[in-house]
């Protein structure tokens, strides 16, 4: 069986466990997965993947959207208007430290949903 084929197979198998259980769709196989599925990346549902790559995927990705929104329509303006020059470290730095806290929710949402619903390992799918 080809990677494809088996990954298809498990994330088949995967679904319909998660969709057993009674979870929201949205929780088990979110959009934005479900559109980067689409586009040809394997990604696992977020309650089959590990802690720490549940934690920095969506840490990094809020990070650096969430800071790129507000510099475009907030921290920019302020931090030109008080005469700064350079990088605003103190936005970059609050701004990840709110998202790492919840990444970390997340995953640890999702380890706690796993074991609630005793879900299987990705491997013995």
């Amino acid at each position: 069986m080809t990677d494809k084929a088996e990954f298809d197979r498990k994330l088949a198998a995967a679904l319909a466990e998660l969709r057993a259980t009674g979870m929201w769709s949205a929780n088990y196989d979110p959009h934005m997965d479900h559109a980067l599925r689409r586009l040809g990346l394997r990604l696992r549902p977020p309650h089959y993947r590990s802690c720490m790559r549940v934690f920095l995927g969506y840490a990094l990705f809020f990070v650096i959207g969430w800071g790129a929104l507000m510099w475009m329509w907030a921290w920019r303006e302020a931090w030109v208007t008080a005469g700064f020059v350079g990088v605003p470290w103190e936005y970059l730095v609050r701004s990840g430290i709110f998202w790492s806290v919840m990444g970390l929710g997340l995953a640890l949402s999702l380890l706690y949903d796993r074991r609630k619903h005793r879900l299987r390992d990705w491997d013995t799918l």
